[in-house]
């Protein structure tokens, strides 16, 4: 059986977790260039995807930039 101790532990777990997601999320932002703020309801498996989708092509075009300033 779960005591009440154990469940406040659970939801404090969950409430850290949650703000260092919505931390990592604004310095992605941040990177990206891209102002917004960011709250918990915004962070839906499609914005969630989009960001990274979006991040993957701003590290492909810097990879491929260093590559050719590499190469030169």
């Amino acid at each position: 059986m779960v005591s009440l101790m154990h469940l406040k532990k659970c939801l404090n777990l969950a409430a850290t977790a949650g703000q260092w997601i919505i931390l990592f999320v604004k310095k992605l932002l941040e990177v990206l260039g891209v102002v917004k703020d960011v709250e918990a309801d915004l962070l839906s498996k499609d914005f969630l995807r989009e960001l990274f989708t979006r991040l993957h092509e701003k590290v492909s075009i810097e990879a491929q930039k260093a590559l050719r300033l590499g190469l030169a």
